[in-house]
């Protein structure tokens, strides 16, 4: 009796067959994130020097999960390709027979799987380096891990779609590397901005004029370098916000990195009313070089100097530096103390003052 009912047929096979697809299917949809979660981490663990405690979250999201979803189809899929296709759902889909859609759509999902499953392995991988660099400092690493992975994926998931195309459509190997150079043109042609700014960003790995975190000016947009893409380059601006600044316009327009920069610099025009005499203001740019001179080794160099004379004013020129090393608030409180001096001078000597032109420079 068992027997008969296990001989019974149903959808085109028989009862047993699909007990045995369907007993597979369940045993993976028990075992298969269990399977996947110890694969990575015996791989992560036994076939590398990695720490695998220090990257629990990276192995379980980028390693693990998409394993176990590429696990869990692949082996359904081997299951239910051993059964016969039920002749009654077999029609006709626009001259096509619906199993030969099925398989195709079968292959496309594993495919993608499978690409998605390599992108995880890759984002591990810089994470990995990632992490090192960040532990001895190395920016240079840093930006590099991070744009070749960027450049890795995307190759990975152009590759994805390729595959996906020469399988849904069967072409041939001769067609398929035609039809990549001719998707490769197109794409260069319909995208040339986004491959201008890959190519960039190859330049700016190369070149280095800047690395994540320097202060860097650009086309009027000035912050700290967060994240250097493939397309393009995210900066943490003055206002805290994030600015996205295209890299062809990082690499063909002109490029201040002010965290190159060895001091902080800070220049002022004085403007003195006509009436101020000689004396006035040979005592007055002799009483600024005593007050710079009074603030010791914290300013390493100065220039103060008569500018400029004329029926509209004298023009007092001063200029000093100090190290880069000083902090800005601190940068701004020492050039608030000098003024306050100059404006005192200046009140002693009965000068009036007609304008102040100041750059104060980070």
């Amino acid at each position: 009796m068992a027997n008969n009912m296990l001989q019974y047929t149903i959808l085109s096979n028989s009862a047993a067959s699909w007990l045995i697809a369907f007993g597979i299917i369940i045993f993976m949809i028990l075992f298969a994130k269990g399977i996947s979660k110890l694969v990575a981490w015996f791989s992560v663990r036994y076939l590398t020097k990695v720490d695998h405690r220090n990257f629990k979250e990276t192995i379980s999201q980028r390693l693990a999960r998409p394993l176990s979803r590429f696990l869990f189809w692949l082996i359904t899929f081997i299951a239910l390709n051993n059964l016969y296709f039920p002749r009654a759902l077999d029609f006709f889909v626009f001259k096509l027979h619906f199993s030969d859609i099925v398989h195709k759509l079968a292959m496309a999902l594993l495919i993608f799987l499978f690409f998605n499953m390599l992108i995880g392995v890759v984002h591990m991988v810089a994470t990995v380096f990632k992490r090192s660099a960040s532990k001895s400092a190395d920016r240079s690493l840093i930006q590099l891990t991070s744009l070749l992975s960027d450049l890795v994926r995307a190759i990975l998931v152009v590759l994805c779609i390729l595959v996906i195309f020469k399988s849904f459509f069967n072409i041939t190997a001769a067609s398929f590397a035609t039809s990549i150079g001719l998707v490769t043109a197109a794409l260069a042609l319909a995208a040339k901005d986004t491959v201008e700014n890959i190519i960039c960003s190859i330049i700016i790995l190369l070149d280095k004029p800047f690395l994540l975190g320097d202060y860097i000016s650009v086309n009027g947009t000035s912050g700290n370098v967060e994240r250097i893409g493939l397309r393009r380059t995210v900066l943490r601006t003055d206002t805290k916000t994030l600015a996205s600044v295209p890299n062809r316009d990082l690499t063909g327009n002109k490029l201040e990195n002010v965290s190159n920069q060895t001091f902080r610099r800070f220049r002022q025009e004085i403007r003195l009313a006509p009436a101020a005499t000689a004396g006035q203001l040979e005592n007055f740019v002799q009483g600024i070089k005593e007050i710079i001179t009074a603030q010791g080794a914290v300013v390493t160099s100065n220039t103060i100097f008569l500018k400029n004379t004329g029926n509209q004013g004298h023009i007092v020129f001063m200029e000093y530096f100090v190290s880069i090393t000083m902090a800005y608030a601190d940068f701004c409180a020492l050039n608030q103390k000098i003024n306050l001096d100059i404006i005192t001078k200046m009140e002693a000597l009965g000068l009036q003052q007609v304008l102040i032109i100041a750059d104060l420079n980070k």
